[in-house]
């Protein structure tokens, strides 16, 4: 990753986010603007400071690639930040014990029923084809 623009959508991707919820967390800009703006490597000083504290993204390594990535490597699985279907993905690759814990259970619970079913249905169908 070269660019900012590279980065930004880097943890865009990891965070589950959409172009739309980038602008939604800026404000006054549409999905497609910061799209644009990603794509062309052309973003403001502005979002890069909104986005680097709401996302909890370390605004150096935003800007030049280098340090850590997370300003609190905690952040990097905030499940309250992930969309529904990426979570358990999500769980699979932490060992934050309690912490994870927590915020599994804070998240279930923000959940719907239906998006709860459908998430229980997918984890299900996964452990039968693993024990084939």
């Amino acid at each position: 990753m070269d660019t900012i623009g590279e980065r930004l959508d880097y943890i865009r991707k990891e965070k589950g986010k959409s172009y739309q919820a980038l602008a939604d967390l800026v404000g006054d800009i549409s999905g497609d603007a910061i799209r644009k703006a990603i794509k062309r490597n052309n973003i403001k000083d502005y979002y890069i400071n909104v986005l680097s504290e709401k996302l909890g993204i370390n605004k150096k390594w935003l800007k030049t690639g280098e340090g850590n990535i997370y300003n609190n490597e905690t952040q990097k699985y905030d499940l309250l930040t992930i969309e529904e279907s990426n979570i358990l993905d999500k769980l699979v690759t932490t060992n934050e014990e309690g912490l994870l814990k927590h915020k599994l259970f804070s998240t279930w619970f923000k959940l719907k029923l239906a998006e709860k079913e459908n998430q229980i249905h997918r984890e299900y169908k996964l452990a039968r084809e693993n024990n084939k």
